[in-house]
């Protein structure tokens, strides 16, 4: 990997949540009223201390919409819409998507500075005490700070190689998890059709890792 000196700086806004009108009709409401839509908007810059050149300019766009769906559940949307207008850290429309990550789980990309994904989608529901979680999601095991020991189950995005939290480096795989309570324990049963990996950026990219055993 290219050694770099970042100091980095970041704007966080949440936006509300959405104030849907008023429908004509009280079954319009009650649906309506199932319905929560918010999102994050963060424009991110870095710069290389040595040179002081520009590498990462990022605009970042997160809507999420959960639905409640009664007796049926919950169901939640996140997507993620992003610009780099430095165009350092995935320089131009980086390609092996094909190969890393399945037809499924491929980004959506914009010109040579754009991308579009969909991060999650994915309904909750219990079936008695079982717990389901069907659709896009993370599954996080054993999480701590830092560290990755049991947290195996998405494979990782490496853009920004270690510096993002681990929620936004993973890559969210379509996948059934449930969970089966067995007295003082739970079990949980996990089915991954997706078949996606860790994406490493190319060579001409800041983060570019080097080493053939890793790649």
């Amino acid at each position: 990997m290219r050694r770099r000196t970042w100091a980095a700086g970041a704007a966080l806004v949440a936006l509300p949540s959405l104030a849907l009108p008023s429908p004509a009709t009280a079954q319009d409401q009650s649906i309506l009223d199932r319905i929560d839509l918010r999102a994050i908007a963060e424009i991110e810059t870095a710069f290389e201390t040595g040179g002081g050149d520009l590498q990462k300019a990022d605009v970042v766009l997160t809507p999420e919409a959960t639905i409640d769906l009664g007796a049926l559940g919950r169901l939640t949307g996140i997507a993620r819409i992003r610009a780099d207008l430095a165009d350092d850290l995935e320089p131009g429309r980086p390609d092996g998507q094909g190969t890393i990550r399945s037809a499924v789980s491929r980004r959506g990309l914009v010109g040579e500075f754009g991308d579009l994904e969909l991060r999650e989608l994915y309904l909750d529901s219990f079936v008695g005490d079982v717990f389901l979680r069907l659709g896009k999601q993370q599954i996080v095991w054993g999480e701590a700070d830092g560290l990755r020991v049991l947290d195996v189950v998405n494979p990782f995005h490496f853009r920004e190689f270690i510096l993002p939290d681990f929620e936004d480096r993973r890559i969210p795989l379509w996948a059934a998890a449930v969970e089966i309570p067995a007295g003082p324990l739970t079990a949980q049963l996990v089915w991954l059709p997706d078949h996606s990996y860790d994406d490493v950026p190319g060579g001409d990219s800041t983060f570019a890792v080097t080493s053939p055993r890793v790649v």
